[in-house]
């Protein structure tokens, strides 16, 4: 770090240690912002919680009418300026099969139903303001209504306590993975061109194509 050389590539940051990625991703620190005046860590009660970062909250006065959508983890990642694709509604969906698609570079990442079950509709509003899924991912940022197919695929998911867990697991695996993907040296195709402003958030660091890979180990 002090030569300023990581596996051979030379430090991009002008050397500068306090505001660097690497070295707060290696001090433990977050390296993606939470949404204000909330916490990873606050995670709703009144919700089952999926793996890949995906809630479940059941709606009021509608029977076993269910609403999905991301938690602030991983919205938190996804970066401004998203371009969502929403999966058409009122068909049958499978257990992983994508409720919304979110392009990052020259790919999608694919956000999964939890459950099998019939998709009843999508948010509507996220195709005008796609944003809210990262300033409101609890409220307004909803992606999808769904009806589960078998009410026992709900036991594998997560209430809050084992949810907790399991997020700041994540954070701290995030934390290392994005140190390790740091180190590896940038694919030519994903240096940015000479004229354009240099960045210092971990999508630019990475690359579009090595920053959707990490995505896709946490998001689905």
């Amino acid at each position: 770090m002090a030569a300023g050389i990581l596996r051979f590539r030379l430090c991009d940051n002008g050397f500068d240690c306090e505001h660097c990625l690497l070295d707060a991703a290696l001090r433990g620190e977050h390296a993606a912002p939470a949404e204000p005046g909330r916490s990873d860590d606050d995670l709703p009660p009144d919700r089952l919680y999926a793996a890949g970062h995906a809630w479940l909250q059941p709606r009021s006065g509608r029977t076993g009418v269910w609403r999905a959508g991301l938690d602030p983890f991983a919205a938190s990642l996804l970066g401004d300026g998203l371009d969502l694709h929403l999966a058409r509604p009122d068909r049958p969906l499978r257990r992983g099969q994508p409720l919304c698609e979110i392009r990052i570079g020259t790919g999608g990442l694919a956000i999964g139903a939890p459950v099998r079950g019939h998709l009843l509709r999508c948010n509507g509003r996220l195709r005008a303001d796609p944003g809210l899924l990262l300033t409101d991912p609890y409220g307004h940022g909803w992606i999808a209504e769904l009806v589960p197919d078998d009410p026992a695929e709900m036991h594998d998911l997560d209430s809050h306590p084992a949810a907790a867990a399991r997020l700041a697991a994540d954070r701290l695996r995030f934390r290392r993975a994005a140190a390790v993907a740091l180190l590896a040296p940038l694919d030519p195709q994903d240096r940015p061109a000479p004229d354009r402003p240099r960045r210092t958030d971990l999508h630019d660091l990475l690359g579009p194509r090595a920053y959707l890979e990490l995505l896709r180990d946490f998001i689905r």
